[in-house]
């Protein structure tokens, strides 16, 4: 019997075999089990048996990890404590694996710990380059950097992640994946809005049963940035603006939802210009609160400086002083990165 696991709830790319349940007398008394194959790891961690002769990749301890990979995946969506708990019995088994780490770090991601997730999969990547091959680990790493301010990085995630979306958990998640590449090109450099806005069009363009409103304000939000306002404004305009405001304001301060909520993880403080380019059409006097909250918290973020310029821009553009609306700290460097050299390089890890 042969399954492959590509999930939500697995650290990588799983292959589980049953072995047969007969064995040579004396042999080892293991009775049926699984083989583990951790296929993002270049040292994969794998407990075989063969007929009547049983091999073992690795050593007793690597067969070990394997079981403990095995139930952490499982555990992962439901209870990541008790996963995270596995994955670092696991990687204290194998030090020298990825796959162990891999887990770790999805698990400290679904507990909120962004920073140590992030640091947990670039670990894993300088162990192995090849640790992020499944998608679901690639989406979370790519969440993960995204969610510490990493834009480049996690772009250059997204993008190995995109012609592989089909292999995602659902339609769900690909538009939630693509929805997040747009937000975080937006982030990393002006002259990546062009592919923003691809993005959010192959989200409408599927026709989401899901996001398809959320799709037209991040389209209507690249646009706007591109200085195309009477078309930012035109998208916007097709949407159900009362209710996607309702949804966004539900976000508080943060899109991440309540605990098991499905929705797209984005940099926080995006989540005041989606508000200001959906108001547009419908209330532009929230919108220029919204772009004038938007200015306050990305500055205290250290959102992107062409983000900020935007922000400027748009509230100059109605009269508004924003020197009282944000604390430039001079030669600061600025999160996110210029992007510089992410328009054509994203060649990491290529499989």
């Amino acid at each position: 019997m042969v399954a492959s696991i590509v999930a939500g709830g697995a650290a990588s790319a799983l292959l589980l075999v049953a072995s047969p349940a007969s064995a040579k007398p004396g042999a080892e008394p293991v009775g049926e089990r699984l083989t583990v194959v951790a296929a993002g790891s270049a040292r994969p961690l794998t407990c075989a048996r063969s007929g009547r002769v049983w091999q073992r990749v690795g050593r007793p301890r690597a067969a070990r990890a394997c079981d403990l990979l095995l139930q952490g995946s499982a555990r992962l969506a439901g209870d990541p404590r008790a996963a995270l708990a596995l994955a670092e019995e696991a990687s204290e088994l194998v030090p020298d694996r990825a796959a162990p780490r891999v887990l770790v770090a999805r698990a400290r991601l679904a507990l909120g710990d962004f920073a140590e997730a992030a640091r947990g999969f670039a670990a894993a990547e300088e162990l192995d380059a090849g640790a992020l091959r499944a998608p679901m680990d690639l989406l979370a790493a790519a969440r993960a950097a995204a969610s510490t301010g990493d834009f480049s990085t996690a772009l250059r995630r997204y993008r190995r992640l995109v012609p592989r979306a089909s292999l995602l958990a659902d339609d769900a998640e690909r538009q939630r994946a693509l929805l997040e590449a747009a937000l975080v090109a937006q982030a990393v450099s002006p002259e990546l809005l062009g592919e923003a806005r691809a993005y959010a069009a192959e989200v409408r363009r599927q026709g989401s049963l899901y996001y398809a409103d959320l799709a037209r304000a991040v389209l209507a939000l690249a646009l706007d940035r591109e200085g195309r306002f009477p078309e930012a404004v035109a998208v916007a305009a097709e949407l159900d603006g009362v209710g996607l405001l309702e949804w966004l304001f539900e976000r508080d301060a943060s899109p991440r939802g309540r605990p098991g909520e499905v929705v797209p993880v984005w940099p926080d403080v995006e989540r005041d210009a989606l508000v200001a380019v959906v108001a547009e059409p419908i209330d532009p006097s929230l919108a220029a609160q919204a772009w004038e909250e938007y200015l306050r918290r990305a500055t205290r973020a250290r959102a992107p400086r062409h983000l900020l310029d935007h922000a400027r821009r748009r509230l100059a553009e109605r009269g508004v002083d924003v020197g009282g609306l944000e604390q430039v700290v001079d030669g600061a460097e600025v999160g996110g990165g210029s992007g510089e050299s992410d328009g054509a390089d994203d060649g990491e890890g290529e499989d």
